[in-house]
């Protein structure tokens, strides 16, 4: 993986972003523009979401529609040019959620992580042993599917050691992943102290917020990660700060400043409530030498 290379995800979002906002001042309906242009609402609705790549032609009949100078329709002509780009993780094909998509993408454009995980080490910062185990967890992964997730999540992990400019990792981790057995002890071992290395990198922190913290926030959010960007991005965009929300079977992206705003109180709240680095070393330390 190459670092530094955001692909086709910031592009297609900004794209989608400048698309809807001329359409809004234009006065236009997504229904409206659905029947002018022929194409299926939901269709318009992904353009919007950034979710798909634009061919130039597609977004030149779109600016006609909303009135945009032609200034403005050059420049997102040539942004959807962009949004064609191909993906590194395509190339793992139907092994990567289609819900994955758009994260990765972030993930590639982020400068900071404030990322809260109750359960589980986050796959940043797994070990090849911890991935799959934490995998074979899941009874609807074959073992073709898991060995290419592995791999997937090895090329992510390239971003945090990162020689130029890498991101700022904030970690907060409940003291439940201590404690949630793996099949191998040996495994644990060897992922927290890969995890203990990880902590004394000058652009990694990683805190564990204890049982004696009681009730916290995290409680009713779960997991998850707000993403933030650099104030313009390699493309000469802003890409808005975001959170990140995942289950089972989907995913959720929040960018709102009021929903993003509660997260980042949250996780204020539950990094009061956290140890310190020197201390959540020494935990961590305590419970890999229970473990051998």
């Amino acid at each position: 993986m190459s670092s530094g290379i955001t692909g086709s995800t910031v592009p297609r979002r900004e794209l989608g972003r400048r698309l809807r906002r001329l359409r809004e001042e234009a006065g236009v309906t997504i229904a409206m523009a659905s029947k002018h242009l022929e194409w299926s609402t939901p269709k318009i609705w992904r353009i919007e979401k950034g979710e798909v790549g634009m061919r130039s032609l597609d977004v030149r009949q779109m600016c006609e529609l909303y009135g945009a100078a032609a200034e403005t329709a050059a420049d997102l002509e040539a942004l959807a040019k962009q949004t064609r780009v191909k993906d590194w993780w395509r190339v793992y094909g139907d092994a990567i959620p289609h819900r994955l998509d758009l994260f990765f993408g972030l993930e590639q454009a982020a400068d900071t992580f404030r990322w809260y995980e109750p359960y589980l080490v986050p796959g940043i910062a797994q070990t090849v042993r911890y991935i799959r185990e934490v995998l074979n967890a899941d009874p609807t992964l074959g073992p073709d599917e898991i060995e290419k997730r592995i791999q997937a999540r090895l090329d992510r992990q390239a971003l945090i050691t990162r020689r130029l400019d890498p991101p700022q990792y904030d970690f907060l981790l409940d003291e439940d992943f201590l404690h949630r057995p793996v099949v191998d002890p040996k495994v644990m071992v060897e992922q927290l102290d890969h995890l203990i290395g990880l902590s004394e990198l000058s652009n990694v922190t990683v805190r564990v917020v204890p049982y004696t913290a009681g009730l916290h926030p995290g409680i009713a959010t779960g997991p998850f990660v707000i993403l933030g960007f650099p104030k313009t991005s390699r493309q000469g965009f802003s890409e808005p700060e975001t959170v990140y929300l995942e289950d089972f079977t989907g995913a959720l992206y929040l960018d709102k400043p009021s929903d993003v705003g509660r997260y980042a109180a949250a996780f204020e709240d539950l990094k009061g409530r956290s140890l310190d680095e020197g201390a959540t070393r020494d935990l961590i330390r305590r419970t890999t030498r229970s473990l051998k």
